[in-house]
């Protein structure tokens, strides 16, 4: 490029037309020149600022990408305010150094302006720009004199400076690929959207040979125009653009004369359907629907705008309505057009059932063959009806098996109309041998539970195998003293009824455990008892598991709780010497009771003697009786004593199952037992 010397006022000048060609200021009508009349390079603006200038390609596709590459200087005037500009670029499609602009840049109607940021030295530059598709393929003139376009430009808003580099833009042809709706009524007036490539402002439209009317060119891909009248049949689309040049698109309209029914022909059919029909009329689109009294016929062919065909499916006796119903929703009926007679040949019957068998839990699908089949009509298996049922034609339906015990049962079809047929003993139920040994367990906590707190009962459930189970249910009956608070399961739902509480855990894999929490109030002291129960849809191998019963205590707030404690004992010369005290492990103080001592041969009290009874007036909470002291003789065999708190029911305990201990006073010798 050449090198300006000095910055003078005709730069300037040059800028500002720029800015009128790209579209960032106002400018005269344009007016269509040859591209050897654009531009004279010798003639653009040239600066010192930039050199290495490449523009590429110089003639660019539209939508296609323009690539500039320079090296400028960062010392004034050059790097002041810098932007690049180029006509019918897009400003979201601009691309610097490699990195895509972010943001939103300036930009006019017909190009848009990147500006640079401030940078130092000497700097190399290469920035792609994204040509509008629809930009126009001739140069533009303004109609007062200047450059013309388009171009890019490199220079400073500031100092004025300026380099100028031409391009041109090459169009799509002319060209039609679609047009929506591609159909409408003889009357016209259908406003259509055509879609495609080259279309120019000043286009027109032809539908047939006959001119659309209101047409508006969106953009160069897309035009939109009204329909005019024609008559029914496919008709070509042609897009003229000014200047002659034009593109059609074949039969890519189609004329609909309105939906009428004229005949249907036969006009009359048996009652189990399968006739065949041919319907006569006008507008009958491709997907078109047939009904025939409500019910839809089989085999649905439109064969052009005037006929289709189908098969009937069977009805009820009787006259009934022929409908014909388009993809557009569009309605013709034929009232009272069709008749369903009773076929006197035909014979309901069942002449086989396949497969003949299926598991005893059903669900198995089974095709029944036959004659005389109704739209409509059930399936029985013994005397359990099939849920599901699927008609296909008069001689042939599929039902799903319902489930049934093992065993060889009838199957029977019965029509609308009551008329019904059985094959006997033609489907076999098999047995299905399924094991799932369940196992429940129980706790509760706390025990003993104070009376109008929470005791939570945790029940875990386990499927000890040999398969995974099915249908997994617990239920149990919550104590009758306590009242229900809340229940959280790990799987499955619950439900509660009449105290019963039912947990619906569903499916277990065969070594899995899954549980569930439930948390009651006691509402009475004493015992608290309660039962649940584990079944699955599986045979149970054990079922001596299936069931878990829990009991408890519950204390009213503020009571004693009364325990031996075993001080020392020891034997020497036959004679036993021991001390035993009761402890208060309760809260208030205990009352009068009494301290009883045996002699026994087990741990469990078998086979006792007594000893001693000591009578305790009262032992404080937290506090321990007075000594109770043992002197007695040692007998062969007897080699426990047992240390009971009895209170004959003068004391009421938070917890009576501490009120017995036992000490072991001798080991056991060899035949020294009696």
């Amino acid at each position: 490029m050449r090198k300006i010397s000095s910055f003078t006022a005709r730069h300037l000048l040059i800028v500002c037309g720029l800015c009128a060609a790209v579209g960032l200021i106002g400018s005269a009508a344009p007016v269509a020149a040859q591209w050897e009349d654009c531009v004279d390079p010798t003639g653009l603006p040239d600066s010192w600022c930039t050199w290495n200038e490449s523009l590429s390609p110089t003639t660019v596709q539209a939508g296609a990408y323009l690539s500039l590459s320079f090296d400028t200087d960062s010392g004034w005037p050059c790097a002041s305010n810098t932007f690049v500009s180029a006509s019918y670029a897009d400003p979201s499609r601009i691309v610097v150094n490699g990195v895509p602009v972010t943001g939103t840049p300036t930009f006019g109607g017909t190009g848009a302006i990147y500006v640079i940021p401030p940078f130092s030295g000497i700097q190399h530059f290469n920035i792609v720009f994204g040509i509008d598709g629809c930009a126009p393929t001739d140069c533009v003139k303004p109609a007062g004199g200047g450059y013309v376009g388009p171009f890019v430009t490199i220079g400073s808003y500031a100092t004025g400076w300026s380099t100028v580099l031409p391009f041109r833009v090459e169009g799509d042809a002319l060209m039609l690929s679609s047009v929506t709706p591609d159909h409408g009524p003889t009357a016209g007036n259908t406003q259509v959207e055509i879609k495609g490539a080259g279309f120019a402002n000043g286009a027109a439209v032809t539908f047939g040979g006959t001119p659309g009317t209101s047409v508006t060119v969106v953009d160069c891909n897309t035009l939109r125009v009204r329909t005019p009248a024609h008559a029914a049949g496919r008709v070509g689309v042609t897009v003229t653009n000014p200047g002659a040049q034009a593109a059609s698109l074949g039969s890519g309209y189609q004329y609909m004369a309105p939906l009428v029914i004229t005949s249907i022909s036969p006009t009359e059919g048996p009652t189990d359907g399968g006739t065949a029909v041919t319907v006569m009329g006008g507008g009958f689109l491709t997907g078109a629907t047939l009904t025939l009294g409500g019910v839809a016929a089989n085999s649905v062919f439109v064969v052009s705008q005037s006929t289709m065909t189908a098969v009937t499916s069977a009805h009820a006796k009787g006259k009934v309505d022929v409908v014909v119903t388009n993809p557009d929703s569009e309605k013709a009926t034929l009232v009272n057009g069709y008749e369903y007679t009773a076929g006197a040949d035909c014979q309901l019957g069942i002449s086989q059932v396949a497969p003949a068998s299926g598991m005893e839990t059903g669900g198995d699908l089974v095709t029944i063959y036959g004659d005389c089949f109704a739209d409509g009509a059930t399936v029985t298996f013994g005397s359990t009806p099939a849920a599901v049922v699927n008609w296909i034609n008069s001689q042939q339906m599929t039902a799903v098996t319902p489930p049934h015990a093992p065993a060889v049962v009838d199957v029977t079809v019965t029509n609308p109309d009551s008329n019904s047929a059985t094959l006997p003993l033609a489907y076999t139920y098999l047995q299905v041998n399924y094991y799932a040994d369940m196992e429940i367990t129980k706790t509760g906590r706390p025990n003993p539970v104070t009376l109008g707190h929470n005791l939570t009962y945790i029940i875990k459930v386990v499927n000890q195998g040999p398969d995974n189970a099915t249908g997994v249910t617990v239920t149990d009956r919550l104590p009758a003293k306590a009242a229900f608070g809340s229940a959280i399961a790990n799987q499955g739902t619950w439900s509660l009824n009449d105290r019963v509480l039912t947990w619906y855990a569903g499916g277990l894999d065969k070594g899995a455990m899954t549980s569930l929490k439930i948390v009651v109030v006691p509402v009475r002291p004493g015992t608290i008892s309660n039962t649940a129960t584990v079944v699955a849809s599986e045979v149970d191998s054990d079922a001596s598991n299936n069931t878990v019963t829990l009991s408890g205590t519950v204390n009213v707030e503020g009571m004693p709780d009364l325990a031996p404690v075993w001080k020392s004992a020891k034997v020497a010369d036959g004679q036993i010497s021991a001390v035993v005290r009761a402890s208060n492990l309760g809260t208030v103080s205990s009352g009068p009771f009494a301290v009883k001592v045996w002699l026994s041969r087990t741990a469990s009290s078998h086979g006792k003697k007594p000893v001693k009874t000591q009578e305790i007036l009262n032992v404080k909470a937290g506090g321990v009786s007075e000594p109770v002291v043992i002197h007695c003789e040692s007998l062969p065999g007897y080699k426990y004593l047992i240390a009971e708190v009895d209170t004959e029911d003068t004391v009421n305990e938070s917890d009576d199952s501490n009120n017995v201990e036992e000490k072991q006073v001798q080991s056991v010798t060899p035949g020294a037992e009696e």
